[in-house]
């Protein structure tokens, strides 16, 4: 049995719904079958009762992106995937929150976070800079 830490919020990263969308998805370096591996965590968060999760539509962007691009998914069926996502909140059974920003976020302070953050976090992706501002708006501080 996993014993967890004392986390109640987990923000998933893109890679977490790849792993779980594919049905055996094998990690060339370390030879692990990824999908699997999620699929056991997300059992173990059906049983822990006080773990919320919570995506963003950037998650389901870059979602789409690698399972169609890096992963050669069928686009349609990924898209329709992602949608019963967006419209259940739900990802193998479990509930999720999607994120969303106040709409008084400006395109300037986004740009003013960015620099922030790569100052902070030199070799980071912009990707990644994106993840690190929705979690620290959203005042989350665990990511999976």
């Amino acid at each position: 049995m996993v014993e967890f830490i004392d986390l109640d919020k987990l923000y998933l990263d893109s890679n977490i719904l790849v792993a779980l969308y594919l049905k055996r998805d094998i990690n060339p370096k370390t030879k692990i079958n990824q999908s699997k591996m999620v699929r056991y965590i997300f059992k173990e968060f059906k049983r822990n009762k006080k773990i919320r999760l919570y995506i963003s539509n950037w998650v389901l962007l870059e979602t789409f992106k690698v399972l169609v691009k890096r992963k050669n998914q069928n686009p349609e069926k990924v898209y329709c995937w992602i949608d019963d996502i967006r419209s259940t909140e739900k990802i193998n059974g479990l509930k999720v929150q999607i994120l969303k920003f106040k709409s008084t976020y400006s395109v300037e302070e986004l740009f003013k976070d960015v620099k922030h953050n790569l100052v902070d976090f030199s070799k980071i992706s912009f990707a990644d800079n994106i993840h690190i501002i929705i979690m620290k708006k959203s005042k989350l501080k665990e990511i999976l």
